[in-house]
């Protein structure tokens, strides 16, 4: 009789544990026929359907392989996810991180062309993830990061080779240009993607920024800001930025459409509110407009000129010209330039008395224009104070109606 030997994990560390043999190094369970099968030599003939249970074999591969993969240990890490995609080949996180482990087992020269079968697999385990209800938003999430670290260790290790070496030139000819493309493009269709969510968006806003900030870097050291080949990856990442912000405005418009389906009542008895309320506005402004057009028209008087200040630019226009007359006469008319300075001084003598006047009577204008606009003011505030209420209500309706949901 044979020892009794796991068949998944070759373990012979076996307990009869609740009525079942279990591996204690793998957790694969066996029912007591199963177990006498593998103990006896030769075939056995066994009637009916056996079934063998894996979930725990699922459960202690999986943490198997998500300890190797933190501890950098990706050759195992690749083994264990293999295991499970043998038992399950849906599940897209051994479908995804089998790639990814034996991608960052490969030598830094062949990164670059191994990231394409790691894109592949991350493509294929978003498939996966959307035919589960409902989607697993946080794996798509967890996948657009790695993919995005991936890229960028890609780029860094062939940009450090070619500082070192100065080879490897084709890379940034042919490749570079490529897997941004291929990022950018399995990032957009996440943000275009039915499921999609802020979270989502905002991940692959960070994915952007990171490969925007990591090409920028690389380029204004290998091609230099004016160079063609870096403007036409700046329009590469415009348009990928332009996608992004259009993403985030159909999500909040889909958000917001979606609370108003929610609470059409509402928004139903807030319209109907503001509509009447701008009705009782244009009442108000009806009444109050006669008001603005007499205080406009008294403000406006307030301004004008007074008698005195007329006579004053007439008395001063007669002192220039005698002044004018004055000058025009020659050196030997000395009478009569005797005479016109009498004149112009009896003009001037009689200034301080306007410059009095002027005072007196812009006071008295003032004081006249101030008391009717104070009147009017004081008759129109609690229309305007109205107003300012109904403007206010109407400026919250807005808010309420347009604020993102």
């Amino acid at each position: 009789m044979k020892q009794l030997t796991c068949e998944m994990c070759g373990s012979t560390d076996m307990l009869k544990q609740d009525g079942v043999f279990v591996c204690q190094t793998c957790g694969c369970k066996y029912t007591v026929e199963e177990a006498r099968k593998m103990m006896i030599e030769g075939t056995v003939n066994v009637t009916g359907t056996v079934k063998v249970d894996k979930s725990d074999e699922m459960d202690n591969l999986a943490v198997l392989a998500e300890r190797a993969l933190k501890e950098g240990n990706y050759e195992s890490a690749e083994h264990y996810y293999d295991s499970i995609l043998k038992i399950n080949p849906e599940n897209w996180r051994a479908n995804f991180y089998k790639s990814f482990c034996s991608t960052m087992q490969s030598k830094l020269i062949n990164l670059a062309s191994r990231f394409y079968t790691t894109l592949n697999a991350a493509q294929s385990s978003v498939q996966i993830i959307e035919k589960t209800e409902p989607i697993d938003c946080d794996s798509i999430i967890e996948i657009i990061d790695k993919i995005t670290s991936l890229a960028i260790l890609v780029f860094y290790n062939r940009f450090n080779l070619y500082q070192e070496t100065e080879s490897g030139w084709d890379f940034f000819e042919t490749d570079y240009e490529t897997i941004i493309s291929n990022v950018l493009t399995f990032d957009l269709n996440a943000v275009v993607a039915k499921y999609v969510s802020n979270e989502i968006i905002q991940a692959v806003d960070s994915s952007y920024q990171e490969l925007s900030e990591t090409v920028s870097t690389i380029n204004s050291y290998l091609f230099g800001s004016t160079n063609k080949y870096n403007v036409l990856m700046n329009d590469l990442f415009d348009s990928a930025n332009k996608v992004i912000k259009e993403s985030k405005r159909q999500l909040q418009k889909s958000k917001n459409d979606a609370y108003w389906n929610e609470n059409a009542e509402k928004r139903k008895q807030l319209e109907s509110e503001s509509a009447t309320l701008e009705t009782q506005l244009k009442q108000l402004h009806v009444q109050v407009d006669p008001y603005d057009s007499e205080i406009k028209a008294w403000k406006k008087k307030r301004k004008t000129e007074t008698p005195a200040v007329e006579e004053k630019k007439k008395l001063e226009e007669q002192i220039s010209a005698l002044n004018q007359q004055k000058s025009n006469l020659s050196l030997f008319k000395g009478k009569e330039k005797k005479a016109l300075q009498a004149q112009i001084d009896e003009l001037n003598s009689r200034l301080p008395t306007i410059n009095e006047s002027i005072k007196i009577e812009k006071k008295e204008l003032n004081n006249l224009c101030d008391g009717k606009i104070k009147e009017l003011e004081e008759a129109a505030k609690p229309l305007k104070d109205k107003i300012d209420v109904i403007e206010k209500r109407i400026k919250e309706i807005k808010t309420e109606l347009t604020m993102d949901r």
